[in-house]
């Protein structure tokens, strides 16, 4: 694409002569530097109307040519911005779920020393008469309402 610009503006008969063509599109590299100019529209009306001034036809392939990179431009805006909002997420969904995980552990340890507490023989079961002994202790009572239990 960009190699047919040169050409075509090299080989035309139209622009011979015409310094200012030939220093904007006469090589690759000076039509790739024009053709940055028009993809971010910085400066870009003035080298396109004095190519199409000769050859208007080129109008078509000037606007595809901003059509494609403005929408290729904006669709990468837009993934950055999307890829960036995921990983938000992601990081903030993970802190979420360490932070649960912190709290359920937390819980099973209270209730693990709140049980150690009720078992009295340290055999490793609580009784009935256990349980109802450790209900009379405000200490053990206030523990379990502490982690939900009532």
């Amino acid at each position: 694409l960009l190699g047919s610009v040169t050409q075509i503006v090299k080989q035309s008969s139209e622009f011979e002569g015409d310094e200012e063509v030939r220093d904007l599109w006469g090589t690759v590299p000076r039509s790739m530097f024009t053709l940055f100019q028009v993809m971010t529209m910085a400066d870009w009306a003035e080298p396109v109307r004095h190519v199409m001034t000769k050859m208007p036809w080129l109008a078509a392939f000037f606007i595809l040519f901003i059509g494609v990179t403005a929408f290729a431009i904006m669709n990468l805006v837009i993934g950055i911005i999307c890829e960036s909002t995921l990983s938000a997420v992601n990081n903030d969904e993970r802190e979420v779920n360490l932070k649960l995980e912190e709290e359920w552990r937390t819980l099973l340890e209270s209730l693990h020393d709140i049980f150690d507490t009720m078992n009295h023989n340290s055999d490793g079961a609580i009784s009935r008469d256990d349980f109802l002994d450790a209900l009379q202790d405000d200490k053990v009572v206030g523990r379990l309402l502490a982690v939900g239990i009532e």
